[in-house]
Protein backbone atom coordinates (compact mmCIF):
# COMPACT_ATOMS: atom_id res chain seq x y z
CA UNK A 1 0.00 0.00 0.00
CA UNK A 2 1.41 3.26 -0.98
CA UNK A 3 0.98 5.79 1.48
CA UNK A 4 1.45 9.69 0.95
CA UNK A 5 2.88 12.44 3.10
CA UNK A 6 1.81 16.23 2.03
CA UNK A 7 4.39 19.05 3.64
CA UNK A 8 4.19 22.74 2.74
CA UNK A 9 6.19 25.40 4.33
CA UNK A 10 6.57 29.32 3.39
CA UNK A 11 9.32 31.63 3.76
CA UNK A 12 8.20 35.21 4.00
CA UNK A 13 10.39 36.92 3.26
CA UNK A 14 11.17 41.01 5.17
CA UNK A 15 13.41 43.52 4.46
CA UNK A 16 14.85 46.56 7.22
CA UNK A 17 16.71 49.27 6.29
CA UNK A 18 18.69 50.82 8.93
CA UNK A 19 21.46 53.57 8.86
CA UNK A 20 20.45 56.80 6.27
CA UNK A 21 23.27 56.10 4.81
CA UNK A 22 22.46 52.82 3.21
CA UNK A 23 19.40 50.75 2.17
CA UNK A 24 18.84 46.74 1.96
CA UNK A 25 16.35 45.91 -0.74
CA UNK A 26 15.36 42.16 -0.47
CA UNK A 27 13.82 40.57 -3.42
CA UNK A 28 12.32 36.68 -3.37
CA UNK A 29 9.96 34.50 -1.77
CA UNK A 30 9.99 30.91 -1.10
CA UNK A 31 7.64 28.99 -1.18
CA UNK A 32 7.83 24.79 -0.37
CA UNK A 33 5.42 22.24 -1.15
CA UNK A 34 6.67 18.63 -0.83
CA UNK A 35 4.87 15.29 -1.88
CA UNK A 36 6.71 12.55 -1.22
CA UNK A 37 5.26 9.03 -1.62
CA UNK A 38 6.28 6.39 0.77
CA UNK A 39 6.71 2.86 -1.24
CA UNK A 40 8.08 0.95 1.73
CA UNK A 41 7.60 0.59 5.14
CA UNK A 42 10.44 2.26 7.24
CA UNK A 43 11.21 4.73 4.64
CA UNK A 44 10.95 8.34 4.96
CA UNK A 45 10.48 11.67 2.89
CA UNK A 46 13.30 13.77 1.34
CA UNK A 47 14.59 15.31 4.67
CA UNK A 48 16.34 18.32 2.45
CA UNK A 49 15.20 20.91 0.40
CA UNK A 50 16.99 23.55 -1.54
CA UNK A 51 15.82 26.32 -3.59
CA UNK A 52 17.37 27.83 -6.84
CA UNK A 53 20.95 29.59 -6.10
CA UNK A 54 19.27 32.51 -6.78
CA UNK A 55 15.90 31.92 -4.82
CA UNK A 56 16.41 35.57 -2.70
CA UNK A 57 18.34 38.10 -4.08
CA UNK A 58 19.95 41.04 -1.35
CA UNK A 59 21.01 44.88 -2.57
CA UNK A 60 22.83 47.29 -0.66
CA UNK A 61 21.83 50.64 -2.00
CA UNK A 62 22.49 54.52 -1.46
CA UNK A 63 25.92 53.54 0.29
CA UNK A 64 28.60 56.39 0.39
CA UNK A 65 30.91 54.22 -1.30
CA UNK A 66 33.23 54.26 1.72
CA UNK A 67 31.06 52.63 4.02
CA UNK A 68 31.61 48.85 5.55
CA UNK A 69 28.85 47.14 6.45
CA UNK A 70 27.06 44.38 7.47
CA UNK A 71 23.75 42.03 7.60
CA UNK A 72 22.70 39.59 10.32
CA UNK A 73 19.91 37.91 9.89
CA UNK A 74 17.03 35.53 11.88
CA UNK A 75 13.78 34.07 11.58
CA UNK A 76 10.50 35.38 13.11
CA UNK A 77 7.83 31.89 12.82
CA UNK A 78 4.30 32.69 12.73
CA UNK A 79 3.54 28.75 12.79
CA UNK A 80 6.49 26.97 12.63
CA UNK A 81 7.65 23.39 13.95
CA UNK A 82 11.10 23.71 15.62
CA UNK A 83 12.54 20.27 14.58
CA UNK A 84 12.60 22.25 10.92
CA UNK A 85 15.32 24.00 10.40
CA UNK A 86 16.38 26.60 7.55
CA UNK A 87 19.61 27.28 6.48
CA UNK A 88 21.09 30.22 4.00
CA UNK A 89 23.97 30.48 2.23
CA UNK A 90 24.88 33.57 -0.56
CA UNK A 91 26.06 32.04 -3.72
CA UNK A 92 28.32 34.71 -5.37
CA UNK A 93 29.31 38.12 -5.01
CA UNK A 94 26.09 40.25 -6.90
CA UNK A 95 26.97 43.04 -8.87
CA UNK A 96 28.11 47.05 -8.19
CA UNK A 97 31.59 48.57 -6.92
CA UNK A 98 31.51 47.25 -4.15
CA UNK A 99 32.58 44.07 -2.00
CA UNK A 100 31.13 41.28 -0.24
CA UNK A 101 32.41 38.96 2.24
CA UNK A 102 31.51 35.27 4.12
CA UNK A 103 28.28 33.78 3.85
CA UNK A 104 29.51 31.34 1.08
CA UNK A 105 28.80 28.15 3.27
CA UNK A 106 25.42 27.24 4.67
CA UNK A 107 23.96 28.60 7.98
CA UNK A 108 21.25 27.78 10.11
CA UNK A 109 18.91 30.70 10.90
CA UNK A 110 17.80 31.10 14.16
CA UNK A 111 15.10 33.03 16.09
CA UNK A 112 18.70 35.00 17.80
CA UNK A 113 20.27 37.41 15.00
CA UNK A 114 23.85 36.47 13.56
CA UNK A 115 26.12 37.61 11.03
CA UNK A 116 25.76 36.66 7.26
CA UNK A 117 27.55 38.70 5.34
CA UNK A 118 29.71 42.23 5.62
CA UNK A 119 31.18 44.22 2.69
CA UNK A 120 31.81 47.94 1.72
CA UNK A 121 30.36 49.98 -1.06
CA UNK A 122 26.96 49.50 -2.58
CA UNK A 123 26.50 45.59 -3.96
CA UNK A 124 23.42 45.02 -5.97
CA UNK A 125 21.51 41.51 -6.48
CA UNK A 126 23.73 39.27 -4.10
CA UNK A 127 21.82 35.96 -4.77
CA UNK A 128 21.12 33.81 -2.05
CA UNK A 129 19.96 30.13 -1.41
CA UNK A 130 17.75 28.58 0.90
CA UNK A 131 17.61 25.21 2.61
CA UNK A 132 15.00 23.59 4.43
CA UNK A 133 16.22 20.77 6.30
CA UNK A 134 15.01 17.46 9.28
CA UNK A 135 12.29 17.42 7.11
CA UNK A 136 10.35 13.82 7.84
CA UNK A 137 7.11 12.21 8.14
CA UNK A 138 7.14 12.13 11.93
CA UNK A 139 6.36 16.07 11.31
CA UNK A 140 2.89 16.65 11.64
CA UNK A 141 1.41 17.26 7.42
CA UNK A 142 0.34 21.04 7.69
CA UNK A 143 1.63 24.84 6.68
CA UNK A 144 4.22 25.66 8.26
CA UNK A 145 5.34 29.75 7.95
CA UNK A 146 8.22 31.41 9.42
CA UNK A 147 9.61 34.93 8.18
CA UNK A 148 13.43 35.63 7.80
CA UNK A 149 14.59 39.05 9.02
CA UNK A 150 17.42 40.90 7.28
CA UNK A 151 19.21 43.70 9.03
CA UNK A 152 21.40 45.88 7.81
CA UNK A 153 24.03 47.97 10.19
CA UNK A 154 26.93 50.06 8.63
CA UNK A 155 30.28 49.54 10.73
Amino acid sequence: MEGKKVFTAGVLILSVTIAMAQKLKVNGRWNVTSISYIVEPGSDIQSVITSKNDQIELSITENLNKNNWYIQISKSDVDWNDRIEIWIKRSVNGTGNGEVYSGTTFQKINNIPMSFINGKKAVNKIPCQLELRNLSVTIPARDYTTNIVYTLYEN
